[in-house]
């Protein structure tokens, strides 16, 4: 199975600041550490911003949820 224009996207932004928007509209930005095929992601340095736009910052989030907050 080949890997798609998406899931390479995603690798090359590796070390790099990302936005993920869920389906629910929270913004998730912080510096991608790792991603997998299936869109999971790590990130650190996380700002969260709810759709009040209530932001919260975390120091870690894998697949949206809170590691450690600062």
């Amino acid at each position: 199975m080949s890997v798609g224009t998406p899931i390479k996207l995603i690798h090359e932004g590796i070390g790099h600041t990302i936005s993920v928007e869920t389906k629910s509209g929270i913004l998730y930005r912080g510096i991608l550490l790792f991603a997998e095929d299936n869109m999971n992601c790590l990130l650190s340095n996380v700002t969260v911003v709810k759709q009040d736009g209530k932001q919260i910052l975390l120091e870690v989030c894998e697949n949206s949820k809170k590691i450690t907050k600062q």
